[in-house]
């Protein structure tokens, strides 16, 4: 009850995730990020709170932990791995997140598009923010997330 005291910047406030999801009513496909070093019930919450949504909609995490746990529990459920991206090493990087995702058994990567320089199998790069980065993006032909939507104008 706290939270819903809170008002936003623009004076509206908090909702809770049954509010939005409700709000959206399937109207447009989400993607859901699980945080990392949350405990395991995240994604069990996550999975109820889907439970009867009727919209299309994927998780993510970089936490393969919370990953694998959805993969398990909600088969039915899309769910990718997240990888950051440490320009230092992309050949070791590439072979530690192949294991992960083996492991995981996620169904898509989602990628920092500065540091992608192949993409993997169904992959999602994030977060486009100019130009630049779309056109690398529609060079490596991967799935978009952007947060202008001016950029693609």
């Amino acid at each position: 009850q706290e939270i819903k005291q809170i008002s936003l910047v623009n004076g509206q406030k908090v909702c809770f995730l049954s509010e939005f999801l409700s709000t959206i009513n399937g109207k447009v496909p989400l993607c859901i990020e699980l945080k990392d070093h949350q405990p395991l019930e995240l994604a069990d919450k996550a999975i109820l709170a889907f439970k009867d949504y009727i919209g299309d909609f994927v998780f993510k995490s970089f936490d393969p932990r919370l990953v694998k746990r959805v993969r398990k529990l909600a088969p039915n459920i899309v769910c990718g791995q997240l990888i950051g991206g440490s320009g230092k090493h992309p050949k070791l990087n590439k072979i530690k997140w192949n294991i992960i995702n083996a492991n995981t058994k996620a169904q898509f990567v989602s990628h920092y598009i500065d540091s992608l320089e192949k993409p993997y199998k169904n992959t999602i790069v994030w977060t486009i923010r100019n130009k630049e980065q779309l056109e690398k993006a529609k060079k490596l032909g991967v799935n978009i997330i952007f947060e202008d939507e001016n950029i693609i104008k």
